[in-house]
C-alpha cells in the first residue's frame, strides 16, 4: 500500500499539539501533582499499603503518523529560518538493495532564492556570463554510506510555484514543476563528506552543485533588468517561483541531509569595468528566510514489504509486532482498555516497557538503518486527536525517559525503550477512563525521516517481550 496520508485534518491535529504545548509551558497546573514522584521518591512495595502490578492488558498496532512541518511557519515556529534544522533528498529503495522491511523512501526540497539586492543589475558593460550554479552545503547521511552506496541522480527542476511564506509545509507538499529537469547531478554518499570543491582557489564545504550553463535558464536570468525581475525580491520570486531538487526514484540506498538554509545561485562573468579594463565577478543569490520558501517533500511506500502487513490491521487482540519510524512514517499506537476499571489509588510509578526483536538481523542489518536512540509518546483523545503527553511537562522528558537501552531477559541481552507515564495512567485511573492511546514513534529532530526500528507487540507469542505497564500503587483507603 502506498501510504502518503495528510491533509487539513493532520494540518488541523497539528496545529491543536503546537497550541496546547504551548499553553502548558506557560502555566501548569498544580492538580494531582503530589501523586507524581520522582524515581527516587517511590515508596517501597510492601504487599500492605503500596503494591505492584503488571498484568495489564497492552493491546499495539501499526499507523501512519503524517504532519510534519519541514517548512514555513506555524505558530511561532519559523522552520525555514531554522538553521539547525536540515533537509533530506535521496531515495532509498525497497528490496534487497535498500530497505527490504520498510521500503521506499523519497525525499526532494522546494528551495527559492532571492537578488543580491532590489534594483540589482550586473555590472560593467560587454558582459560574458561563463556559468550559473546552484549549490547547497551537505550535512550527513542515513542509509548506506559504505562502498556499497548507490550512486543518485538528483534533478533540478524549475517550479511554478511562488509559494506564500507565510504558509504552513508539511511532508506532503508537492510542487508544480514547469517541463523537463534543468539540471541534473550525480551524488554518491559514500565520497561525498570529502568531496570538497575549491572554487577560484578557496575550497568549500561539500555539497551538490547543479550547473545551469548553457541552460534556458542561465539566458532568461541574465536578460532580467531592473525594470523587469529585477525589480524587488517581490517581483523576482514571481518570476522565478522556486526550485525542486528531486531524485532519481529508482535506485538509491541513502538519504542524504543538507542545509538549504544555505543555497545560493552563483552566477560566474566577466566584465569590462569602469576603468575600460577587463574584470571579473560572482553574483550570489542567497536563501533568505525574511523572503524566501524552503520545505521537504516525503513520501513512503511500504507495498510489498513485511511492515505492509501490519498497518491498520485492525487485530482486536493487536498485532505481533510494531514498525516504527522517525517522522513522517510508521508509528504504533498503544491503548490499555481494562486501565479505567483498576481500582482509585495513588499511582506513585507506571512505567511502560517496549522490547525491540531480537536477533534483528532478521530484519535486516540495522548498520545502514538504525534504529532510534530515543523514542518519543503522544497522547491521542477519545477524538482521534494527538495531543502532547502531559507527563513531559509533569515530570520532564528526562524522567519520561524513551532512550534505548539494554536489559537481560532471562539471560539473554535484549534492547529495551521504557516509558514513565505515571501522571497519564493516574489520570487514567482517577476519571475511569479506558478510551485514550497513546502513539510511539521516533524522537522528532532536525534530521526528518531517518531511523527506524521493529518492536515486539501485544500479539507475539513471545510472554516475556510483550508490551508491558508495570504499576507501584498505594491504596486510598
Amino acid at each position: 500500500m502506498m501510504n502518503l496520508i495528510g491533509g487539513k485534518l493532520g494540518k488541523r491535529l497539528l496545529l491543536q499539539t503546537v497550541l496546547f504545548c504551548s499553553l502548558l509551558l506557560v502555566g501548569i497546573s498544580s492538580c494531582k501533582e503530589n501523586t507524581i514522584l520522582p524515581p527516587d521518591l517511590v515508596p517501597a512495595v510492601d504487599g500492605i499499603n503500596t503494591f505492584q502490578e503488571d498484568t495489564f492488558t497492552v493491546i499495539t498496532t501499526t499507523v501512519y503518523k503524517d504532519s510534519l512541518l519541514t517548512g514555513g511557519k506555524l505558530n511561532g515556529v519559523d522552520r525555514g529560518a531554522d538553521a539547525e534544522y536540515a533537509q533530506a533528498i535521496g531515495t532509498i529503495s525497497a528490496g534487497a538493495n535498500g530497505d527490504e522491511v520498510f521500503g521506499k523512501t523519497v525525499a526532494s526540497v522546494y528551495i527559492q532564492v532571492r537578488p543580491p539586492s532590489p534594483s540589482f543589475t550586473f555590472s560593467g558593460t560587454n558582459q560574458v556570463f561563463d556559468s550559473v550554479v546552484l549549490a547547497t552545503n551537505y550535512s550527513r547521511a542515513y542509509g548506506d554510506t559504505s562502498s556499497n552506496s548507490q550512486q543518485q541522480r538528483f534533478d533540478l527542476f524549475q517550479s511554478s510555484d511562488n509559494k506564500d511564506l507565510s504558509n504552513a509545509f508539511y511532508e506532503t507538499e508537492t510542487a508544480n514543476l514547469n517541463g523537463s529537469a534543468i539540471a541534473s547531478t550525480l551524488v554518491n554518499f559514500n565520497t561525498l563528506p570529502t568531496d570538497s570543491p575549491v572554487i577560484n582557489g578557496v575550497t568549500l564545504r561539500p555539497q551538490i552543485r547543479f550547473n545551469l550553463q548553457g541552460t534556458s535558464f542561465q539566458n532568461d536570468l541574465v536578460s532580467q533588468t531592473p525594470s523587469t525581475a529585477f525589480l524587488d525580491y517581490e517581483t523576482f520570486l514571481n518570476w522565478l517561483g522556486g526550485f525542486y531538487i528531486t531524485p532519481d526514484e529508482s535506485i538509491g540506498n541513502t538519504l542524504g541531509y543538507f542545509d538549504t538554509d544555505n543555497t545560493s545561485l552563483y552566477v560566474y562573468y566577466r566584465f569590462v569595468n569602469a576603468q575600460n579594463d577587463p574584470d571579473t565577478a560572482v553574483v550570489v543569490f542567497p536563501f533568505d528566510p525574511a523572503f524566501c520558501v524552503r520545505y521537504n517533500s516525503i513520501t513512503r511506500d511500504y507495498q510489498g514489504t513485511p511492515s505492509d502487513n501490519f498497518i491498520e490491521t485492525g487485530a482486536v487482540a493487536g498485532d505481533s509486532l510494531i514498525f516504527i519510524q522517525g517522522e513522517p512514517g510508521l508509528a504504533g499506537l498503544i491503548s490499555f482498555p481494562q486501565i479505567g476499571k483498576f481500582p482509585n489509588a495513588i499511582i506513585n510509578k507506571a512505567e511502560l516497557t517496549l522490547t525491540v526483536v531480537s536477533p534483528y538481523t532478521n530484519f535486516l542489518d540495522t548498520a545502514s538503518y538504525t534504529m532510534p536512540n530515543q523514542l518519543q509518546i503522544v497522547y491521542v483523545n477519545e477524538l482521534g486527536e494527538d495531543e502532547v503527553l502531559e507527563d513531559y511537562i509533569r515530570l520532564g522528558a528526562r524522567r519520561v525517559g524513551g532512550l534505548r537501552n539494554w536489559a537481560t531477559l532471562n539471560g539473554s541481552q535484549r534492547i529495551q525503550y521504557k516509558f514513565n507515564i505515571s501522571h497519564t495512567i493516574q489520570e487514567a485511573v482517577t476519571t475511569q477512563n479506558s478510551n485514550f492511546k497513546l502513539k510511539l514513534s521516533g524522537a522528532r529532530s532536525n534530521f526528518p525521516a531517518q531511523n527506524r526500528v521493529v518492536i515486539r507487540g501485544s500479539g507475539t507469542s513471545v510472554q516475556l517481550e510483550k508490551p508491558n505497564l508495570n504499576i507501584i500503587f498505594t491504596k486510598i483507603q
